[in-house]
């Protein structure tokens, strides 16, 4: 097929994912108006509410991360396996909790570029982005990026794969201080290295806007979302990353 778009979806014991991608894939879906692919499992799948295709595997359960001071469940280790797994010839990679409210990433999967991803990210609620400090290269954001089926990516993913078997080795060596495995961090060293230790040329030209799971989320509408800041509601209508978990599994 010639494009769509691919997710990577696993139900843990503290948060439905499936949730979330249920509502977020309604926008897509209008928005995108792309075939879309669910690499998953089955429990999962069967909580889905929209049309899809699937591919299952089994997620590796070992990632945790730090959510609003506990430690929680993360399988989120898969996703060097987009190249392999996608059956598109161009692959709109997202995140199940990013909501497309526009066309913004289909127009840009249309550009010449073999892969993008998001450099940047502003957080509309005001919260600083310390993790972009946390690595000694810059950063990239893998909740959204583009790719097309190439040998160049083909090995860019293969490298993230290494670099995933081999975290512990690249984690020293970049000073990462965070302590779980990270797609973001994996993706940026194999960038880093793959182009010449000089970052350019595959960026998406916007920063990415998300909403951090410190903020106060109020509502998802269908052409926006609402939170609330030193107690003014103020409504975001735009592409979005929504960290907030709590709010769909209510």
């Amino acid at each position: 097929m010639d494009k769509g778009i691919l997710y990577f979806c696993f139900d843990n014991e503290d948060f439905s994912y499936s949730k979330i991608l249920n509502r977020s894939s309604q926008y897509a879906i209008k928005n995108l108006q792309l075939p879309i692919t669910v690499v998953t499992d089955k429990n999962t799948a069967d909580k889905f509410t929209f049309d899809c295709d699937k591919v299952f595997v089994d997620a590796d359960k070992k990632n945790v991360r730090s959510y609003k001071n506990k430690k929680v469940k993360w399988y989120n280790m898969e996703r060097n396996m987009a190249y392999d797994l996608s059956p598109y010839n161009k692959t709109i990679l997202m995140d199940v909790d990013y909501f497309c409210y526009t066309d913004y990433i289909k127009q840009i999967s249309e550009s010449a570029g073999d892969f993008l991803v998001h450099k940047d990210v502003h957080d509309c609620a005001g919260y600083t982005v310390s993790d972009k400090h946390d690595i000694i290269i810059p950063m990239v954001w893998a909740t959204v990026c583009v790719f097309t089926k190439c040998n160049k990516n083909k090995q860019l993913f293969e490298f993230i794969k290494f670099i995933k078997e081999n975290y512990s080795y690249y984690k020293r060596m970049y000073r990462i201080k965070n302590q779980n495995f990270r797609n973001d961090y994996a993706f940026a060293i194999a960038l880093h290295q793959m182009h010449g230790f000089v970052n350019d040329g595959f960026y998406i030209p916007n920063a990415m806007c998300q909403l951090d799971q410190r903020a106060t989320l109020l509502e998802v509408k269908d052409n926006g979302v609402v939170f609330e800041k030193n107690g003014e509601r103020i409504t975001v209508e735009q592409d979005i990353h929504l960290l907030n978990k709590e709010f769909f599994n209510a």
